[in-house]
C-alpha cells in the first residue's frame, strides 16, 4: 500500500517476514499504531486468535465488528476472537501492509474492506502500551515529567491541527478558534514562557502557523 492510504487505528495484514524465533511471521492482521515522520514506514501491533497470555502479553478485544465474516469465525461456524498481542510492536515499511479482502465481486475485483477500531478499544490500546514503557522508569520525577511532556505535545500538536482547519477554513472557525485558545493556555501553564515557534516544523514556519496562532490567542485591539 502507499503510506498516504494507510489510516491509523485500522486492521491491516503486514507482510511480516523475514523472522527468527518467536517472532510472529507471514501475513499477520496488524494494527497501525502511527505513522512514522519518514513517511515510509507505520508503526503495527500484531493480532492474534489464541488467547494464552490474556492480561499479561494480551488484550482480549473481542469479536471485531469491521473485520470480514471468515476473520471472526472458525471453520465450525463459531465466533473467533481477537486478541492483540503487546509484545510484538514493531516497525515497517508501508510496501508490507495489505488492505483487508472479502472475496471478489462480479468483475473479478478484490472487494478491499475498510476495517477500522473502535475508537475506545484503540485508546485501551495505546494506554496499555504506553503504561509498559512507563513502568520502566523508575525516578517518580522521571515519570511525572514524562506525563507532563507528553500532554505539553499533545497540547502542541492540537494547537497545530487546529490552526490549519482554521488557515483551510475548515469545520467550524470559531469553535476551533476558542479551542486553540483553551490548548495554549493550557501548554502556557505546563511550560513556562510556552512559545508555539519552539515546536513548529519548518513546514509550519512557511505556512505562517505562529503567526495565525498568534493573532487567534492575542487578537489585535481595535
Amino acid at each position: 500500500m502507499r503510506y498516504s492510504d494507510i489510516k491509523v487505528g485500522h486492521v491491516y495484514f503486514a507482510d511480516l517476514r523475514q523472522v527468527r524465533q518467536y517472532e510472529f511471521g507471514g501475513n499477520h492482521l496488524s494494527i497501525v499504531l502511527n505513522k512514522c515522520a519518514d513517511r515510509r514506514s507505520v508503526i503495527i501491533v500484531s493480532l492474534t486468535s489464541e488467547r494464552s497470555g490474556v492480561g499479561q502479553n494480551k488484550i482480549d478485544l473481542g469479536i471485531l465488528p469491521s473485520l470480514p465474516q471468515r476473520l471472526v469465525t472458525n471453520q465450525n461456524g463459531n465466533p473467533v476472537k481477537s486478541y492483540v498481542v503487546l509484545d510484538q510492536v514493531r516497525t515497517v515499511v508501508a510496501s508490507r501492509v495489505q488492505e483487508v479482502v472479502d472475496g471478489k465481486d462480479s468483475n473479478g475485483n478484490d472487494i478491499v474492506v475498510d476495517c477500522p477500531v473502535p475508537s475506545n478499544i484503540f485508546s485501551d490500546i495505546v494506554k496499555e502500551l504506553a503504561d509498559r514503557r512507563i513502568a520502566d522508569l523508575n525516578d517518580e520525577d522521571a515519570i511525572a515529567g514524562y506525563h507532563k511532556n507528553a500532554y505539553l505535545q499533545y497540547c502542541v500538536n492540537k494547537i497545530v491541527n487546529l490552526t490549519y482547519d482554521v488557515i483551510k477554513e475548515r469545520g467550524n472557525l470559531a469553535t476551533k478558534q476558542a479551542e486553540i485558545i483553551s490548548f495554549h493556555k493550557i501548554a502556557a501553564t505546563l511550560e513556562q514562557g510556552f512559545l508555539i515557534d519552539k515546536y513548529l516544523t519548518q513546514k509550519d514556519v512557511i505556512n505562517g502557523i505562529s503567526l495565525r496562532v498568534s493573532e487567534i490567542v492575542t487578537p489585535p485591539i481595535n
